[in-house]
């Protein structure tokens, strides 16, 4: 994520999500439209009408943009630096991000690195993930830069180009929540379990359907799953949550581990009660 621009993570939020922000503009100039024919013909209620949905609609936009900047730009809450800090991850381990080819989360991690190498794998797939918002937010994303910590692969939720075991952590930041089917997470999630070595750790970080979401996405928080199916995903996928943060109501940030191959073995003792009388 780049630094320059104290908005500009607000701004390329705004072009990829702009029919929504255009209708809550709209609605604006719809009330204002009302308070000012009230005022023409005199008529009090649809003045009040007007100033009601001209306060509803000014608390939504600025919830809106105040938001956007909380997890988008470079001052806001830093929901990678706060997954970084989860993972335990040492600064010459091998991890993974898994990206739809918006890099700034990525670009974020690597900064964490010396000698270790991030692996950003983009998953995208215009048939699973068909939300006109992730495309128009690959439009605007930054350029894959040549860092030697930095590696760039394309990939699919069932197939990611890393060998079994072979890397310490994998970063998820907003991406299950961008494949509406079940089994489609699912995938991906038993995917990033194979490429993650014994006690790995997966690093998730969504939104929920709290209710300061309901402020800034009115009826469209419905879209939104509750924390507790996202902890139940990641356990019906075979791995152990660990660790949970919600930062400010507005992102739900998980740890799970990959558990050891060992866990819960125990040596069988060849125990004989039985007494001859």
């Amino acid at each position: 994520m780049s630094d320059n621009g104290r908005f500009q993570g607000t701004t390329r939020h705004i072009y990829a999500q702009w029919p929504g922000f255009l209708l809550r503009y709209g609605g604006l100039v719809l009330a204002l439209l009302m308070i000012g024919a009230g005022l023409v013909l005199g008529w009090q209620l649809l003045i009040a009408l007007g100033l009601v949905l001209l306060i509803a609609g000014v608390l939504l936009l600025w919830t809106a943009l105040w938001t956007a900047h909380r997890l988008y730009d470079s001052g806001g809450l830093q929901i990678a630096e706060v997954l970084f800090d989860m993972s335990q991850a040492q600064a010459t381990d091998p991890i993974a991000c898994i990206d739809l080819g918006l890099r700034r989360q990525a670009i974020v991690l690597s900064r964490h690195l010396t000698t270790g190498r991030i692996t950003v794998i983009d998953v995208y797939n215009p048939q699973l993930t068909t939300s006109a918002g992730v495309a128009r937010a690959r439009q605007q994303a930054e350029p894959a830069l040549t860092d030697p910590r930095l590696i760039w692969y394309d990939g699919s939720i069932n197939l990611l180009p890393l060998p079994d075991s072979s890397v310490m952590a994998v970063f998820l930041p907003q991406i299950l929540s961008e494949f509406s089917q079940h089994g489609d997470r699912l995938t991906l999630l038993r995917e990033t379990k194979r490429i993650l070595k014994s006690n790995g750790r997966i690093l998730v970080a969504e939104q929920s359907g709290s209710r300061l979401n309901w402020l800034r996405l009115g009826p469209g928080v419905s879209r939104l799953q509750p924390a507790e199916q996202w902890r139940d995903l990641l356990v019906e996928a075979g791995f152990e949550v660990r660790r949970e943060e919600d930062l400010q109501g507005l992102m739900l940030c998980l740890r799970a581990d990959k558990p050891s191959p060992f866990a819960g073995q125990q040596l069988p003792l060849a125990l004989n009660y039985a007494e001859e009388f």
